[in-house]
């Protein structure tokens, strides 16, 4: 029978599923058995030290994480600073929002 593999491939068809199975279940045992530590450290030059040294054990993966940048603080005059944009063109603030309200539906 030409359209049915031989018993050798469905053999190592099991094998290849089998041994795939288990390597997805050896690496989510590790993930989920893995610690994950966040430091707060308060002095900067000690802090890169600790990195240093943390980074020489074969048993660490230090990752780098920076606090995400404060946003500027808008002052009340900034409002205005976008004053005249849509002057001279010929659109109404009806139109606007009809397109604001719309432009998830085309």
């Amino acid at each position: 029978m030409e359209g049915q593999p031989g018993p050798w491939k469905v053999c190592l068809i099991t094998i290849v599923a089998t041994v795939g199975i288990w390597l997805t279940i050896a690496f989510l045992y590790i993930l989920l058995h893995m610690s994950k530590y966040a430091l707060n450290i308060r002095d900067e030059t000690k802090g890169r030290n600790l990195v240093l040294f943390l980074k020489t054990l074969d048993f660490v993966k230090v990752s780098d994480v920076h606090p995400p940048k404060k946003a500027k603080k808008q002052h009340p005059k900034d409002f205005f600073a976008a004053q005249g944009v849509w002057k001279g063109r010929k659109i109404t603030g009806k139109e606007l929002r009809d397109l604001a309200w719309n432009r998830g539906n085309r």
